[in-house]
This record gives C-alpha cells, sequence and structure tokens, in this order.
C-alpha cells in the first residue's frame, strides 16, 4: 500500500539540530501528513547514531508521524550495518533505500550495476534478516544508453534481486526510450544519499 509522505532531504535546511527538527515535523503534521522519508537529516549524526535515533523517533510519536523509508549511504549500510540496522529498528522503518549506485559500479554502466547486485547480496541478506527491505533509487544518468545502445535503467530492472526494490517513477517502456533519448550522454555529478 503506497503511502504520502514527505522527504526530509526537501527540508533538510530545516533539520539541522533536533529543535530544528522538531519544528519541522510538527509543520508536516500541521499540514496532514502522516510519514516522513528520513533523508539528510543533519540532526541524526553517524557518532550519535542510537541516541539520536531514539531522539528523532520521540519526535515523530510526539507528532503522530511514522518513518516509512530512509536514504543511507552504501559505504554506512555496508560498513556498519548492525548500527543502520538498529536505527532502523529504532525508527520503526522497514525500508532503506540508496541514492543510486555507488560511483565504483556506475561508472562501468550496465556491467557495473550486474556487479553492485552480485555484490551487494550479503549487506542485503542482513538488512532482510532484520526484516528491512533494500531499494536502489534511480536518476537522470541512468536512463542514458551504454555503450552497446542499451538503455542503463531497462537493464538494471532486469537484471535485479528479488530482494533489491527499485524507486523509479512508473513510466511505459515507450515513455522511458522517450526520455533516454532526450536525456544527455554526460555522465551527472553522483551521490549516495
Amino acid at each position: 500500500m503506497s503511502q504520502a509522505a514527505v522527504q526530509l532531504y526537501t527540508v533538510r535546511d530545516f533539520t539541522r539540530t533536533m529543535d530544528d527538527l522538531a519544528r519541522t515535523l510538527e509543520a508536516i503534521r500541521a499540514i496532514g501528513y502522516e510519514a516522513v522519508q528520513v533523508s539528510a537529516v543533519a540532526a541524526l549524526r553517524d557518532d550519535h547514531l542510537a541516541a539520536d535515533a531514539e531522539a528523532i523517533r520521540r519526535l515523530l510519536d510526539e507528532n503522530g508521524l511514522r518513518c516509512i523509508a530512509t536514504h543511507r549511504s552504501w559505504d554506512r549500510l555496508t560498513q556498519f550495518t548492525d548500527a543502520e540496522i538498529a536505527l532502523h529498528q529504532a525508527l520503526g522503518c522497514d525500508f532503506v533505500a540508496i541514492g543510486g549506485a555507488p560511483w565504483e559500479y556506475d561508472a562501468d554502466g550496465v556491467a557495473g550495476y550486474r556487479r553492485f547486485v552480485a555484490d551487494s547480496a550479503p549487506t542485503i541478506a542482513r538488512l532482510k534478516a532484520a526484516g528491512i527491505r533494500f531499494g536502489h533509487h534511480n536518476h537522470q544518468h541512468e536512463f542514458r544508453r551504454d555503450r552497446a545502445g542499451r538503455i542503463v535503467i531497462l537493464q538494471i530492472v532486469s537484471y535485479h534481486r528479488e530482494d533489491m526494490h527499485h524507486r523509479a517513477p512508473v513510466m511505459r517502456p515507450t515513455r522511458v526510450r522517450s526520455h533516454a533519448r532526450r536525456t544527455k550522454s554526460r555522465r551527472c555529478r553522483h551521490r549516495s544519499t
């Protein structure tokens, strides 16, 4: 079931401190939202993750909001998997996505994405065992064509693990092809969070 939620990345300038975040969450609830995606929240510090996660959960609860998704960095998910699982459990969140494949995979196009899918299996399995679904969020550069003329996003979706969810806009294949033709082939700047 889908639910409209505010992506906190959009209001990241108003989430730098816990006080900022408290006011922002109050405003989000006041306009009628019941859920958020926690991403780019500066008040959530990696060096105080457990305490900050508990504080954020209290703020969510006080405002009648749920965290239905997060965006986290691939490095954090692979290097600090237990801490990331604990974060999601504290937030009551069962879905984490990364903002695209890490650069070392993305640079190789379809072949790189295939490697990423294979290499990500152990981390995804640990997340899944903890009840957390994993997703990949696409960006414009994935609508480019690779050296063989294939539209990268179509290859990514066709070569994915059943436990890797793709967060892409719903488009008919003809529309994807049309978008790919309009998309310049130059590489876009890439972020992993």
